[in-house]
């Protein structure tokens, strides 16, 4: 499990719109699934949190059922999601993991395919060696600021240049696996996933609005797992948190987890997380009244 104290925006939305945003500074401690057989872990309230530090965020918290999503203790303990975490197990080959799919899946997804190809060829591209990086970032990063990934939910390809310095030591330790999907010779559809502990990390991914009815996002991603399997080298596939429908679709596999806040008692904590409690329960009673008036 791996921790650093950061900013962290605590966000209260309906659907995609932001309603509030609280900050915090908090002790995020990120819990990689490492292998299929990763095991459950309690959910304890830690010890009292740095005295610059609002308290505790445990991400992807591997769990056997959902528990008691709000609790005070010493701290304030608050679950806001359960999720099924996605991940692919690359212990086997790509013929065997397409056998996970129907017929009618796999003839879908060759008809997309199809639909990108040019002159017969589909212009796909790795990029993994520290020299690849930069041309890669040059190309990724306007695409990632069409995205809706970066307009609506706050999370493309990172600009910075600790990012790109940090992105060129991955990949000169092997460390990195990027990937572009062009189309018509534009770039349609990036890829960016790091290695950890033999595992590839789904970090960025984000497609131009334009090829949304070419699927360039699904045609990449099952690219990039074409070549992965072949490259034979890592153990899992992590989609990281959260259970889209394109993450659910790729996965072989699922996690109960939880991202689980543990906030120092202060005004701004209880604030935020009531606030969060009722527009979450609101939205809960609502979703119940239009479907029993349906």
């Amino acid at each position: 499990m791996t921790a650093e104290i950061k900013n962290y925006k605590f966000k209260i939305r309906v659907g995609l719109r932001e309603l509030l945003c609280f900050n915090f500074r908090l002790n995020v401690l990120h819990d990689f699934i490492s292998s299929v057989e990763t095991g459950n872990s309690p959910v304890t309230e830690p010890a009292k949190p740095a005295p610059d530090s609002d308290g505790f965020l445990f991400k992807d918290k591997k769990i056997s059922q959902p528990t008691q999503k709000l609790k005070i203790g010493k701290l304030i303990r608050y679950i806001p999601h359960f999720y099924n975490h996605c991940y692919i197990n690359l212990n086997t080959s790509f013929d065997e993991y397409k056998k996970k799919f129907s017929s009618k899946s796999l003839s879908t997804i060759k008809r997309k395919i199809n639909k990108c190809k040019k002159d017969g060829e589909v212009d796909f591209r790795e990029y993994r060696a520290a020299a690849d990086i930069k041309p890669f970032f040059d190309i990724a990063l306007p695409l990632s600021q069409l995205t809706y990934q970066e307009k609506l939910l706050d999370a493309g390809l990172p600009s910075d240049e600790d990012f790109l310095t940090k992105s060129i030591e991955l990949a000169s330790n092997d460390n990195l696996r990027a990937y572009i999907l062009f189309i018509d010779g534009k770039a349609a559809a990036y890829l960016y996933c790091p290695v950890k502990n033999g595992v590839l990390l789904y970090s960025y991914l984000g497609y131009h609005p334009d090829y949304t009815q070419m699927s360039a996002g699904t045609v990449l991603q099952w690219l990039a797992l074409e070549r992965i399997f072949a490259e034979d080298k890592f153990t899992l596939f992590d989609f990281t948190e959260g259970e889209s429908p394109h993450k659910k679709y790729f996965a072989t596999d699922t996690k109960l987890c939880a991202d689980v806040f543990f906030f120092r008692k202060s005004l701004k904590s209880i604030v935020a997380v009531f606030c969060h409690y009722a527009v979450e329960a609101i939205i809960k009673l609502a979703k119940k009244i239009l479907k029993k008036d349906n």
